[in-house]
């Protein structure tokens, strides 16, 4: 749905062909207190997409434009999607990742499935020509999204890197 709204239909079936996927499962202990403690800092997701299924036990927020966390209440047996960094570069910017994170809080711990979907080691991820224009120039130099996570790994320690300084071109996406 996504590449058809933003004309790309023709160029899903090479990006799907050139996706990873993995799935976790996670386990976010309840506090041991009643202070609601991280269960996962915040942060972008890397990758293209991710879909997550949880229990009844709510955590996760997403930081909205004006810098307030607000609380992501999915309905029972639904699924939440997070857009990723590269999802953003694919679409040279049209679509943005969210800042997102998990508090914890309650008595109960929450669990997570996670599917997550990411370009294959040796895929240079890049915009199709159909995003690039004059209004839209390159937000983005063509990247393997393997060497971004381990440039990501190697700089494990410094929070402030993201897509756009491993590759970005200088324009504001």
């Amino acid at each position: 749905m996504l590449a058809e709204s933003l004309g790309l239909a023709k160029h899903f079936d090479e990006h799907q062909g050139n996706t990873s996927y993995v799935v976790f499962l996670t386990k976010y202990k309840a506090p041991e207190n009643d202070e609601p403690h991280p269960g996962l800092k915040s942060h972008k997701d890397q990758n293209s997409l991710t879909i997550l299924s949880q229990n009844h036990v709510d955590g996760l927020q997403v930081l909205t434009k004006d810098g307030q966390w607000f609380d992501i209440k999915p309905a029972p047996d639904s699924l939440v999607v997070i857009l990723g960094e590269a999802f953003a570069a694919w679409t040279n910017g049209r679509l943005q990742p969210p800042t997102h994170r998990v508090v914890v809080s309650g008595t109960e711990a929450r669990h997570t499935i996670g599917l997550f979907a990411g370009p294959r080691r040796g895929y240079l991820v890049t915009a199709p020509e159909e995003l690039v224009d004059e209004e839209h120039p390159m937000a983005f130099k063509p990247y393997d999204h393997a060497e971004y996570d381990e440039y990501l790994h190697v700089h494990l320690a410094n929070d402030d890197l993201d897509l756009k300084t491993f590759c970005g071109t200088g324009i504001s996406a």
